[in-house]
């Protein structure tokens, strides 16, 4: 059975590139909280457990099978590699040197698929960063949706470790300022 299911999912990631869309399907990208909501990294003071949760998502949606991604770190990102914990049914390699992961249903997005543990030591410097990357096997993100196409990812975003409140804007993270309805109206005025 294991076999079986192994066979599957390498079946779902051996299709060409030229299957992809050439538009947008959907990312995958790395969060610092279980609700993908945060986009940086608050590197507990003097080291500790960092937990960096991997989800599949899509502004519009689109439900995925399969994915296939790496992570990588720089900017002196200080945190070692622990391990994870994949939400797959069948899955090849680790997120460090590349991750193939077959869902073993269709679901929407967003959809966790890895969490990822990393021991820090607390000297990480502001905007550091983590990022989901290519596969080596594919020189891309991959994803495979509901009908078997496969899709290769349009966007990146980075993870980026911040030290202090101020470093967002250092680190080129935008604020959310509060805001009119009518200020906002006032950008696209004609």
């Amino acid at each position: 059975m294991v076999t079986m299911a192994l066979c599957l999912a390498a079946t779902g990631f051996a299709q060409s590139r030229s299957v992809s869309d050439g538009g947008y399907f959907g990312f995958i990208t790395a969060y610092p909280d279980p609700s993908n909501r945060v986009s940086w990294l608050w590197e507990p003071q003097g080291g500790g457990l960092v937990n960096v949760y991997v989800f599949f998502d899509s502004f519009l949606g689109d439900p995925v099978s399969a994915a296939a991604f790496r992570l990588v770190t720089g900017g002196g990102f200080t945190g070692v590699y622990i391990g994870e914990t994949v939400f797959g049914s069948v899955w090849l390699g680790d997120t460090q040197d590349g991750i193939a992961v077959q869902l073993g249903a269709c679901y929407n997005a967003p959809r966790l698929l890895v969490t990822v543990q990393y021991m820090t030591d607390g000297t990480s410097p502001s905007c550091s960063w983590l990022e989901v990357a290519g596969h080596p096997d594919y020189d891309a993100v991959a994803m495979v949706d509901c009908n078997d196409n496969l899709h290769f990812q349009v966007v990146s975003y980075k993870l980026v470790v911040i030290r202090s409140w101020a470093d967002r804007k250092a680190c080129g993270l935008v604020p959310v300022d509060k805001n009119t309805w009518g200020r906002i109206k006032a950008l696209y005025k004609e």
